[in-house]
C-alpha cells in the first residue's frame, strides 16, 4: 500500500478486507453507505440494504480471503476519495485463485468513509499510455 494513501482511506477499506476475511458480515455490511451502487462489466446494480447472505456473497465471488495487492488513492478530497485496488482472491487453504482490479468510492458519511460505490471490470488490464502515465 501506497505509504501517501490518506490514514483514513487505508483504515476504512482495511476494515472492509478484515471484515470479510473474519467473516464478521455485521462489521462488512457496515463498511457500506446504503443505497450504493455495485457495477460489474456492463451490469448496474443499486442496493439499498444488504442483497444477499454473507455465505452467498463469498459463494458469488468465489475465494474465501481477500488480500490487498495493491491499493492507489486515485482522487481524494474531504468527502469522498476514490480507490483503484487489485485484490487477490484466496481459497480455503490461502492459496491465491485470481487477482481482480476494483474501484471503490467512498463517500464521508457522518465522519465515517462507506463504500458508495464498487467496479469490477470484466477482463481487466492496464493501460500504461493514458494520460498522465509514461510508457
Amino acid at each position: 500500500m501506497n505509504k501517501h494513501t490518506p490514514q483514513h482511506v487505508r483504515e476504512a477499506y482495511e476494515l472492509y478486507i478484515r471484515s470479510y476475511n473474519a467473516h464478521d458480515s455485521k462489521a462488512y455490511w457496515g463498511c457500506f453507505h446504503w443505497p450504493h451502487t455495485a457495477i460489474k462489466g456492463s451490469s448496474l446494480m443499486a442496493h439499498d440494504r444488504p442483497y444477499a447472505s454473507f455465505d452467498e456473497v463469498k459463494r458469488h465471488r468465489g475465494c474465501a480471503y481477500l488480500q490487498i495487492v495493491t491499493l492507489q488513492v486515485v482522487a481524494y478530497s474531504e468527502h469522498t476519495a476514490h480507490l483503484v485496488v487489485r485484490l487477490a482472491c484466496l481459497n480455503e487453504q490461502t492459496k491465491m485463485i485470481a487477482e481482480r482490479d476494483m474501484v471503490y468510492i467512498y463517500k464521508k458519511v457522518l465522519d465515517e468513509w462507506k463504500i458508495y460505490v464498487v467496479s469490477q471490470a470484466d477482463d481487466a488490464h492496464t493501460d500504461a499510455t493514458a494520460p498522465g502515465q509514461v510508457s
